[in-house]
């Protein structure tokens, strides 16, 4: 159910019905802590892999999504080189409760704030609050930290330009984000 609902949203303005049916039939959905998103599975699907070594001992839990290609690519025995672009979620404790504001300045190694060109801005995702902004490096880092109960929710997606297929995943994506409550309705 939450995949179609997530992607009933985001394709609500197409025309082609069969278009919609096949986009359901190639989709997963994911969770971690609170946050539920569907991904794209085929045509040139997405694969999830759990990404928690060597973080900070406060992280409750990480995945990243990385395109089926690419992650064939990297994973071949020997590979020497950088990762490519990959959609990272990762979530931190946050039991003082801080801003994101105040998250990404005292976390800067996790948050890279300090590699921006414009000021964050205020978002929202899913049913949480928080920052959005861009990070510049080996590649542009589209970035949103969010608080959410007791966390801090860290979603960075990696591309080359606006108008490649990894910017137009991390949207995809993005698009389904529903955070969920433990309390029963």
């Amino acid at each position: 159910a939450v995949v179609s609902t997530a992607y009933w949203y985001f394709y609500s303005d197409t025309t082609n019905q069969s278009e919609f049916k096949s986009v359901i039939e190639t989709s997963e959905s994911a969770a971690i802590s609170n946050l539920s998103f569907s991904y794209r599975t085929s045509p040139k699907g997405l694969i999830l892999i759990s990404d928690h070594q060597n973080w900070p001992e406060n992280v409750v839990s990480s995945l990243s999504l990385f395109s089926k290609r690419d992650y064939e690519w990297f994973s071949e025995p020997g590979f020497i080189g950088e990762y490519p672009p990959s959609i990272t979620i990762s979530v931190f404790q946050n039991p003082e409760h801080l801003t994101p504001q105040v998250w990404t300045e005292t976390n800067s190694l996790i948050s890279n704030i300090e590699f921006i060109e414009h000021p964050p801005t205020n978002t929202g995702i899913g049913g949480a609050d928080g920052i959005h902004y861009v990070v510049l490096g080996l590649y542009f880092f589209d970035t949103y930290v969010l608080t959410y109960g007791d966390n801090i929710y860290l979603l960075s997606g990696a591309y080359h330009e606006e108008s490649d297929e990894y910017y137009q995943n991390i949207k995809e994506v993005l698009s389904t984000v529903i955070f969920e409550t433990d309390q029963p309705i």
